[in-house]
């Protein structure tokens, strides 16, 4: 059952809520899409990424999505 699931537990949802549309704003046929990490300058000039290990080992080590999983997000989304 979809509500016997912790949320926080859920990759799903580890997601800027506004990237959650990103895919429909894709041109037809897109099979690639390549992120990066900007500094946009202010007090900072850098960027200085961190935690890496921790984020690999608590959202990609093992089973990673189900169907359970994708059931909760869609129907916190309501896609």
């Amino acid at each position: 059952m979809i509500s016997d699931m912790n949320p926080v537990d859920n990759i799903l949802y580890v997601a800027d809520s506004y990237k959650i549309t990103h895919h429909n704003q894709y041109p037809e046929g897109t099979t690639h899409v390549y992120s990066y990490f900007e500094s946009r300058g202010g007090k900072f000039d850098k960027v200085c990424f961190f935690g890496l290990q921790y984020i690999m080992k608590r959202w990609l080590v093992g089973p990673v999505v189900n169907r359970q999983i994708v059931q909760q997000a869609k129907h916190f989304y309501k896609v």
